[in-house]
């Protein structure tokens, strides 16, 4: 009896740290020391981390551990500390404490039982001092735990439907833009866990309060990171100083790959949204409009351009990336049919502005994402008072009754927001010009004729960086690029395949509708056969794969008998080059053997491509650049060799897939004709003689 009351009261220490006796005896330290000084932090930051520890041994041991935590209310005294002044001594133990705690976690009933009472929210609320970076780094990550715990049961403890309140999420929007790319990235994981959660309450509140103006947000930060990118690239004269640059274009990709995600999310009201905000703030009036000559481009306002070459490279990476439809679906109407530049105005138009506001609501910065958040909390403050001191989060057994699940690939009906004048909402009919008729799309650009397609006015302006009579091959690299990206994006609309690709019908193979585009393709592999070397490697691979991927389909090729044979001609020339560098380098086959092998043990990747700074850069010859041979031109003899090999191959591949011919010439040196293990030596052979034979040990 006498031991018990004195573990009960703090006196002695329990020998086995694993156990409910020393729980009690933590809750008796805890108990003891309710106020944070200078002298006890220590104390109770040690204390917190072995009550952690405890609760984690109790979920997997002994269920007795978590019904004493929850008897004693052990968790306020979290909350308590925070509170106080010099509560920020301990706080990081505590974010520490709860991250470990419920990233731990196995068992259903003690999560319920950590999530009852609605303490957790209070903390999540909580005024921390986020100029620590340590303080910030373990709430957010405290933030991203929690959102991994979500789903249709638990959601219920972190939004409180009868108040619309979701402080977990709210409180993470906060943070979107943070300098620090790791909190970044842990609201964009947090943002993402929650639209996956099938609640229709709790999507109605996404959609209702928080879509537009986070979308708004989130296109405006990409737009002003695309800005960056630009001054940087137009900074980056030395071929050595790229750390920013490469900075940059990762970040660019980290933002498509985010916009990626919420679209494979599959739920169209939350895609509708950010197709509207992308296609209005940011590929409209920065990037397509950056592509539009500016002799031809009458509109005078304040959309930002950016040099026309970084604009194509980044819709590459859209194209790359992003395979939602009915974005897809937009850029190409944009790019493939629109003649009139004053069509891409009105995309911007569209919204119910009073006359003559031409993009008002899109060219200016949004409302401040944090400030509306704010607003929405005020707001509630007023409206719900009485409900505010507790937000009545439901006990963990009332979850086993019917939830109102939804799927997300329904739409909701929701009502437009309270604040119309900020943040405008169209009907689905108006989101986006993706939503009218195809009918409708035709008849209004009036784009196509009856036997042969129109090119917009931007497809028309990219091909003009593919014309070899003003050549430039930092723009041809890129617009390449595009090129074989937007061709093999599955979300390509129909009528753009039938534009640049043969069409099948009943049986029979229609050529293609553009010709100019393979015309434009078959002049650069000619001029890469050209003694200037003036056509990188990388430039006649990815001009070869279009080719290849618009002339050939069903393992079958639909290519013109004169396209056909210029490219034969093409491969006749390079292997005439390559015949006089036989002539005159000694060890020319065991380079072009080596050549052969290192060219086919690597694989392609545009993905990759596109992650090369180097591309934004003006083409230089120098090895010391860093650059490998197939992204620079070719400096010296034995480069410039290289070079002629590596052309061949790649002209050759491109005549034998074209003719559906499979390769048997090469390698030079067969597999069957190498000497093996016990065969016979003739030593009359003048190669065989000067080998080493190495003798295995066995």
């Amino acid at each position: 009896m006498i031991s018990k009351a004195r573990i009960w009261m703090g006196i002695g220490k329990p020998k086995n740290p694993h156990s409910i006796e020393n729980l009690k005896y933590l809750y008796g330290i805890l108990n003891k020391n309710q106020s944070v000084t200078e002298n006890n932090k220590d104390l109770l930051i040690e204390t917190l981390r072995s009550i952690s520890e405890i609760l984690i041994w109790g979920d997997q041991n002994d269920s007795g551990v978590f019904d004493f935590f929850l008897e004693k209310q052990m968790i306020t005294f979290f909350l308590h500390y925070m509170r106080q002044k010099y509560g920020r001594f301990i706080c990081v133990q505590l974010l520490q404490t709860l991250n470990i705690l419920f990233e731990n976690i196995r068992n259903e009933t003690s999560l319920y039982f950590l999530l009852s009472n609605n303490h957790i929210n209070n903390i999540i609320l909580n005024k921390f001092d986020f100029s620590d970076e340590e303080v910030m780094a373990y709430y957010i990550s405290f933030l991203k735990t929690l959102s991994l715990k979500l789903n249709s049961h638990s959601i219920h403890f972190f939004f409180n439907e009868r108040v619309s309140e979701f402080p977990l999420y709210v409180e993470a929007l906060k943070f979107f833009d943070h300098p620090e790319a790791m909190v970044r990235i842990a609201v964009r994981t947090l943002t993402l866990n929650v639209f996956r959660v099938p609640v229709q309450q709790m999507q109605k509140f996404i959609k209702e309060k928080t879509a537009q103006c986070y979308f708004s947000n989130l296109v405006w930060l990409i737009r002003n990171h695309v800005l960056d990118l630009d001054i940087c690239v137009k900074n980056t004269i030395d071929h050595t100083k790229k750390s920013s640059l490469i900075d940059s274009i990762d970040e660019y990709i980290d933002h498509l790959n985010y916009l990626q995600d919420i679209y494979m999310i599959d739920n169209q009201s939350l895609s509708n949204f950010l197709t509207q905000q992308l296609i209005r703030r940011l590929f409209v009036p920065v990037f397509l409009s950056s592509l539009i000559r500016k002799d031809k481009f009458l509109v005078k306002d304040q959309k930002p351009n950016i040099q026309p070459f970084l604009a194509v490279f980044l819709l590459s990476h859209v194209f790359s990336i992003i395979t939602y439809k009915p974005l897809i679906a937009d850029l190409c109407e944009l790019i493939f049919f629109v003649n009139d530049d004053k069509l891409i105005d009105q995309m911007c138009e569209r919204s119910k502005n009073p006359p003559g506001q031409t993009f008002d609501d899109y060219m200016s910065e949004p409302r401040n994402l944090v400030n509306y958040l704010s607003s929405l909390s005020s707001e509630k403050k007023r409206t719900h008072s009485h409900s505010r001191r507790s937000l009545s989060v439901p006990h963990f057994s009332s979850l086993n009754k019917s939830n109102e699940n939804v799927n997300p690939n329904e739409e909701l009906n929701i009502e437009p927001l309270a604040d119309k004048a900020n943040d405008e909402i169209l009907d689905n009919s108006e989101l986006l010009a993706l939503n009218i008729t195809d009918d409708e799309k035709h008849r209004n650009l009036s784009v196509m004729s009856k036997n042969q397609a129109q090119l917009g006015l931007i497809f028309e302006n990219l091909l003009q960086y593919l014309n070899t009579n003003d050549y430039d091959e930092l723009n041809s690299l890129i617009c390449l690029s595009f090129m074989y990206t937007m061709v093999n994006n599955p979300g390509l609309p129909s009528k753009v395949v039938d534009l640049i690709k043969p069409r099948q019908t009943n049986g029979e193979t229609s050529p293609m509708n553009n010709e100019n585009l393979m015309d434009y393709l078959i002049k650069i592999v000619e001029k890469s056969v050209e003694p200037d070397y003036k056509v990188r490697l990388s430039t006649l691979e990815i001009a070869t794969r279009v080719i290849k991927s618009i002339a050939c389909t069903a393992h079958r090729s639909y290519i013109s008998e004169g396209h056909m044979t210029r490219i034969e001609q093409v491969r006749m020339q390079s292997a005439s080059m390559l015949r006089e560098s036989f002539r005159t380098e000694e060890m020319f086959l065991d380079m072009f053997e080596h050549e052969y092998h290192s060219f086919n043990s690597q694989t392609f990747s545009c993905e990759m491509l596109l992650r090369e700074w180097s591309i934004l850069l003006t083409p230089t010859s120098t090895p010391l650049s860093g650059i490998e041979l197939t992204k620079r031109f070719p400096c010296g003899d034995t480069e410039k060799l290289k070079h002629l090999m590596r052309n061949f191959f790649l002209i050759r591949t491109l005549c034998l897939n074209l003719t559906n011919e499979i390769e048997n010439q090469l390698p030079l040196t067969k597999q069957e004709h190498l000497v093996k293990e016990n065969d016979a030596l003739d030593l009359n052979s003048s190669d065989l003689i000067a080998c080493t034979v190495n003798l295995k040990d066995k």
